[in-house]
């Protein structure tokens, strides 16, 4: 018999009867290297990569996750970065001038700059809901936005520092789909319920 489980990430621990590690301490994240194979296309690092900024790409709207947002933007030195969504929609419904793919190689081109220029960069999403006519035409509308979000991760031609990807469904495809990772070791957790991954 096989079971389809929907449940939280301490589900799997629990399963298999690992026992709790300690929250990651912030020197444990920076010092650790990459020191395995994996099936990453941006499997190696080196010293430029070192020096590059990183990426936050946040794609979920729900309300604590835009505090989170407007915390984050408060911090100096970043390269803030907003994805209008009703842009994007327009562009790939074709009301608007222009295409979905120029939308993102305008914002790509401004991801690239910031990391390789060794600062932070954050990639958003505009905070007012999008919503389509029908229950599938807002599904339509989440996957272009995810594909947008996607598009950048992947063609991205200098390797960020580090990434951070908040939102269950901007997390999985930014992994996956984005960097295209199939196999990962998980070190532990920044804070209850934020894993970090190695890759």
């Amino acid at each position: 018999k096989r079971l389809l489980v929907r449940s939280a990430a301490s589900f799997v621990q629990a399963r298999i009867g690992l026992p709790k590690k300690p929250i990651l301490s912030a020197s444990v994240i920076l010092n650790n290297n990459n020191n395995g194979n994996n099936d990453s296309k941006n499997g190696d690092t080196n010293d430029e990569d070192n020096r590059n900024g990183g990426l936050v790409v946040v794609g979920s709207y729900v309300p604590k996750t835009t505090k989170q947002l407007e915390s984050l933007l408060k911090l100096e030195g970043l390269e803030t970065i907003e994805f209008d969504v009703a842009d994007l929609v327009g562009d790939t419904a074709g009301t608007r001038d222009g295409d979905a793919s120029s939308t993102s190689d305008a914002i790509l081109e401004r991801v690239q700059k910031a990391i390789a220029s060794g600062k932070n960069a954050v990639l958003y999403t505009s905070r007012t809901l999008v919503t389509g006519s029908s229950p599938a035409e807002s599904l339509s509308i989440g996957n272009a936005v995810s594909r947008a979000l996607v598009s950048v991760v992947s063609n991205l031609e200098v390797r960020p520092r580090f990434i951070v990807a908040k939102g269950g469904i901007t997390s999985s495809d930014v992994a996956t789909e984005g960097l295209g990772i199939r196999r990962a070791v998980v070190l532990g957790q920044a804070c209850p319920g934020v894993p970090v991954w190695t890759i």
